[in-house]
């Protein structure tokens, strides 16, 4: 049996092993917990970005309160999906209204988002 490459597992392949073998490797969902309340009208308008630097080109995943994924505590549960193992990420909220944004973390490491 060959080798089969981490692109290949990403698209789906078939391994020529005289049954037909469908793989697909998963990559880790990032869990965020934040305590902002989205019940209260002040953070209706926040926005919070992901942003993934791959190779020099950015890519923005944008959720707002609206996304919470744990109603009914004082907390913004959100879940980032398709990160990629060869990019850096930073996660920044955006109040709405004049405030500035503040970051969570900058510049991390795809293995520093899932060590504990």
């Amino acid at each position: 049996m060959r080798d089969v490459t981490i692109r290949e597992l990403m698209a789906g392949i078939q391994l020529d092993t005289g049954t037909t073998h469908q793989l697909r490797l998963i990559f880790p969902k990032l869990h965020v917990r934040l305590p902002i309340d989205p019940g209260l009208a002040e953070h209706w308008d926040d926005r919070i970005i992901l942003t993934m630097d791959r190779k020099g080109t950015k890519t923005e995943s944008v959720m707002t309160v609206k996304d919470d994924h744990v109603p009914g505590d004082a907390y913004v549960d959100l879940i980032f999906e398709r990160l990629m193992p060869d990019a850096r990420y930073t996660l920044a909220v955006h109040p709405g209204g004049d405030e500035p944004p503040h970051a969570i973390f900058e510049d991390r490491a795809y293995d520093e988002l899932f060590s504990v």
